[in-house]
C-alpha cells in the first residue's frame, strides 16, 4: 500500500515538473504563430524586409526548426524584396520538408497549408532566382537601394554661406550656397555667389537703385570620374580621374523704378579636376560620398 501510494506521488510529481516545460513549449509554438500571421500581413502590405524579420523570430521560438508554410512566405518575401540568395537558401530548405528530409515543425493549432499552385508557383520562380544569383542581380539591387541613400545624403549636404552687410550704402550682402541634382550617371553641383547692396544709393539725380552681382558655376560630373574626397573644416573636396566640364555665368545690374536693369553679362566653359563644396557636415557628407564610391561597380555593372 505504501509502495503504491510512493509511486503515485512520485509520478504525480514528475508530471508536475514536466507541466511548465510543455505549457512553455505550447506558448512558444502560439507566439510563433502569431509571428506568421504578422509576416503574412508585411507581405501583404509590400513590406517585404519586416515579413522576413517576424519568419526568423517564428524560427527562432520554434527552435531553429520550421515549416512549409513559414519557408513558402519566406521564399516570397526574400524574392521580392530583391534578396536572391536567401530567397535560394529557403527554397532549398522548403523542398526538404516537402519532400520529407527534414521534420516538419507544425503549429499548435492548424493554420495555412500549402496549396499545390503555391508549390507551382515556388518552382515557376526556381530558374530565375538561380539566373539571379548567378548574375549578380542581387548585388546591384543593394548597390541601388546604398546609392539611392547615399546619394540623397549627399545632395542635402551643402549649406547657404552668408556674410551680412558691414556697414551701410555701398556695402554688400554675401550670399554663397550650391545645389546638387541629378543622379550617380550624371551629377550637377550648381555653385552660386550672389552680392546685393542692401541700403539703396541716388547717383546723377536718378534713383534709387540698388546694384547686384551673381557668379554661378555649374559642374556636371559621373560618379564614375570621382577617384576620391577630402574632408575638410567646412567642406569637402572631390577628384576627378579627367577633368569635367564647368558652365560659368556672370550678371551685373542695378534695380531701378521696379525693374532690373542689366549691364553686363557673361558666360564661358572650362574643365577642372577637382570641385570644393561647402556642406554643412563634412564628416558625414564625406561618408555619403564614400557610400556611392563603395557601391558604384555593382549599381554601374
Amino acid at each position: 500500500m505504501l509502495l503504491s501510494q510512493v509511486r503515485h506521488l512520485l509520478g504525480f510529481a514528475v508530471l508536475a515538473l514536466g507541466l511548465p516545460a510543455l505549457v512553455s513549449a505550447q506558448s512558444a509554438n502560439y507566439r510563433a504563430q502569431a509571428k506568421y500571421y504578422t509576416a503574412k500581413t508585411a507581405y501583404e502590405a509590400g513590406k517585404y524586409a519586416d515579413a522576413i524579420a517576424s519568419l526568423n523570430e517564428a524560427k527562432r521560438l520554434l527552435e531553429g526548426q520550421s515549416n512549409e508554410v513559414i519557408q513558402y512566405l519566406h521564399i516570397m518575401s526574400a524574392y521580392r524584396a530583391g534578396r536572391y540568395q536567401e530567397a535560394q537558401g529557403e527554397m532549398a530548405r522548403f523542398f526538404d520538408l516537402i519532400e520529407r528530409r527534414e521534420k516538419d515543425k507544425d503549429f499548435t493549432k492548424d493554420v495555412d497549408r500549402v496549396s499545390a499552385d503555391e508549390i507551382k508557383s515556388v518552382t515557376q520562380i526556381l530558374d530565375d532566382i538561380e539566373g539571379k544569383v548567378g548574375s549578380g542581380a542581387e548585388a546591384r539591387n543593394a548597390a541601388r537601394i546604398q546609392m539611392a541613400d547615399a546619394f540623397e545624403a549627399f545632395r542635402k549636404s551643402p549649406k547657404v554661406t552668408q556674410q551680412p552687410p558691414s556697414g551701410t550704402g555701398f556695402e554688400s550682402g554675401l550670399k554663397i550656397f550650391s545645389t546638387i541634382s541629378g543622379s550617380p550617371e550624371q551629377i550637377t553641383v550648381r555653385s552660386e555667389i550672389r552680392q546685393e547692396v542692401r541700403s539703396p544709393y541716388v547717383e546723377s539725380g536718378n534713383g534709387p537703385w540698388r546694384p547686384g552681382h551673381r557668379e554661378a558655376t555649374a559642374t556636371v560630373f559621373s560618379l564614375t570620374d570621382l577617384t576620391q574626397v577630402t574632408t575638410r573644416s567646412s567642406s569637402i573636396y572631390l577628384s576627378f580621374a579627367r577633368p569635367v566640364p564647368v558652365a560659368f555665368s556672370a550678371t551685373q545690374w542695378h534695380f531701378n523704378n521696379g525693374a532690373y536693369r542689366q549691364f553686363r553679362n557673361e558666360s564661358r566653359n572650362f574643365t577642372v579636376s577637382g570641385l570644393e563644396i561647402s556642406v554643412t557636415s563634412p564628416t558625414q557628407a564625406a561618408a555619403a560620398v564614400k557610400r556611392m564610391i563603395a557601391a558604384r561597380a555593382d549599381y554601374f555593372r
